[in-house]
């Protein structure tokens, strides 16, 4: 008799059937993703500004991408002439990627959260057992919440994007979906290699961009404007 395989042996050649297969990932924006914006991200829009950027690991993202998010979103602001700080707080430490700058005048906050996922673990198996020819299915639907307040705490806007990725495991689906990429499909229509990923970023810093731009006219409506008493009409003049 032959000797069965046991769970590990199977979960390690499930392993590398998905590790020998392709992937294809299809982004879908979904609310306030696919909002126009009006800002070019390319242009000193924050030119002079201190910001404050903190990401908040949670059950979508952990402490090392939250990390990697916060030194994405440094750069975008940085590339906009603000002077940036992000933080990465651990319960009750936070892990600076560089040095605390002076007082914010804006301070964002960054949480991601999982709203949705779709994995079915019967159609992974199905998938090993026939060469990933079958692709295994992963649809997962998240929400970013982006809140801007000013210097003294004071809320100033709160967003939340949300955003869906399906993701198709196997050999079939992508040597099929590469050869379009290649042969017919444009280059904004290719849905291989980090296709989404890059569309995702696209949507997710236009749109960061803008709410803290909304943000910071809303700072200087309120703070911007000191009052002053009201001139009083001198003797002999009329009001």
């Amino acid at each position: 008799m032959r000797p069965r395989r046991s769970r590990g042996q199977l979960a390690g050649l499930l392993a590398v059937l998905v590790l020998i297969s392709g992937c294809v990932t299809v982004y879908q924006p979904l609310v306030s993703l696919q909002r126009p914006v009006a800002i070019d991200p390319g242009l000193p829009n924050f030119e002079g500004q201190r910001v404050l950027v903190r990401c908040f690991p949670g059950e979508y993202l952990d402490a090392q991408e939250a990390t990697t998010l916060c030194k994405h979103v440094r750069r975008l602001f940085t590339n906009q002439g603000a002077q940036v700080t992000a933080v990465v707080p651990r319960g009750a430490v936070s892990v600076a990627t560089d040095a605390k700058p002076d007082r914010p005048d804006l301070i964002i906050d960054l949480q991601a959260r999982l709203l949705q996922e779709d994995n079915n673990g019967l159609l992974w198996i199905v998938s090993g057992l026939s060469l990933t020819l079958i692709p295994a299915i992963t649809d997962t639907t998240f929400a970013q919440d982006v809140t801007i307040r000013d210097a003294d705490g004071a809320l100033l806007l709160s967003d939340t994007l949300q955003g869906r990725f399906v993701r198709y495991f196997g050999f079939g689906t992508w040597a099929v979906n590469a050869t379009l990429d290649v042969l017919v499909r444009e280059p904004s229509e290719k849905l291989t290699g980090d296709v989404a990923e890059h569309d995702f970023s696209r949507d997710f810093y236009r749109q960061l961009s803008q709410l803290a731009f909304h943000a910071r006219m809303r700072d200087r409506v309120m703070h911007g404007f000191p009052s002053s008493p009201p001139a009083h009409a001198q003797p002999g003049t009329h009001p």
